[in-house]
């Protein structure tokens, strides 16, 4: 059942950096090929990406700080948490892409085949609506975790990304970008398919 507890003095918060997980995935199973392009210090920080991939100080964070609802990005990137956290409340958002935190490797291997980033398996990110953003940022910080104010919520039920003027309608994350790489059946067996949504109270 949806729960429409959010409004448009709500705020969208994002940890973590956007694609660890499928770019952790793609250098593991293409690290030769990927290595006739990029050198050896530029790929060596994804191998340590797993262990950003749970967000155990976050969630232990939140229990103290104030907010209203959150998502784990993972199966269809950060653009698929963002619409379903959307969705569930039964309202739309607008979010700045520049805000998004993504690692330039994450950025580089998307490119290499030829994915969308912001598509790919995200785990190690959250996507909180909190009604006080820049403090729930603030205290996240002063944790030394990566958090930004990325966006708001709307009354319209349009889920919009922007970049300077140009606008993307997010849609239902049908598929993630690794399963054009490894196949559904690869990834159903590797990667939890739904986000979850988690409420306060």
């Amino acid at each position: 059942m949806k729960r429409n507890i959010l409004t448009d003095k709500h705020q969208i918060v994002i940890t973590g950096s956007v694609g660890l997980s499928g770019a952790y995935t793609l250098l593991r199973e293409y690290y030769e090929e990927l290595h006739k392009r990029y050198s050896c210090d530029f790929l060596e920080p994804v191998f340590g990406y797993p262990d950003m991939f749970f967000c155990q100080r976050e969630q232990e964070l939140l229990k103290e700080l104030p907010y209203d609802c959150f998502a784990k990005a993972s199966y269809g990137g950060i653009f698929g948490a963002l619409f379903q956290l959307a969705y569930e409340m039964d309202m739309g958002i607008r979010v700045d892409l520049e805000r998004i935190p993504i690692c330039q490797q994450v950025i580089e291997i998307a490119e290499f085949f030829q994915l969308n980033p912001y598509l790919l398996h995200s785990y190690g990110s959250l996507v909180i609506a909190t009604l006080n953003g820049e403090r729930l940022v603030s205290e996240l910080k002063r944790q030394g975790l990566l958090a930004v104010v990325a966006g708001y919520v709307t009354k319209e039920k349009a889920r919009i990304v922007y970049l300077n003027e140009e606008e993307r309608f997010l849609i239902p994350p049908r598929r993630d970008e690794l399963v054009s790489c490894f196949g559904e059946r690869y990834v159903k067996q590797h990667f939890l398919k739904q986000i979850s949504i988690f409420q306060k109270g």
